[in-house]
């Protein structure tokens, strides 16, 4: 005689509690509808923003916004005395250009309301 083994799935119930509404579960899934789409808007917006050396070469202005020095030749100057001492690796996203002006940008940022921390 041949045995024969059954194995019967067991199942369990569970359940959960919450405090959410079904009005407040709509209003997540709007406020999520509403946040993807103005991802969806500024994504070709972000793409045509360009942070490298050509876009500041020739705008002062740009360069004054940012960093809070006068103007690129400036920057120019900061950028290589600095720049030996900036780590590079092949992990590194941003160029050496972009990394000393994202903090002078942050700097000049944290600094506003006191004055430019590169102020010349």
């Amino acid at each position: 005689m041949a045995k024969e083994c059954q194995i019967s799935p067991k199942t369990c119930e569970a359940g959960c509690q919450t405090t959410l509404t079904m009005n407040d579960m709509e209003m997540n899934e709007q406020y999520l509808r509403n946040d993807t789409t103005e991802l969806s808007d500024l994504k070709p917006k972000m793409l045509e923003t360009r942070i490298d050396q050509d876009e500041f070469c020739d705008n002062d202005e740009k360069t004054r916004f940012y960093t809070g020095l006068p103007n690129y030749f400036t920057f120019l100057q900061v950028f290589n005395f600095v720049c030996p001492y900036v780590k590079s690796t092949r992990r590194n996203v941003l160029t050496p250009f972009q990394e000393l002006l994202l903090n002078a940008y942050e700097k000049e940022a944290e600094c506003s309301l006191t004055g430019s921390f590169l102020s010349i």
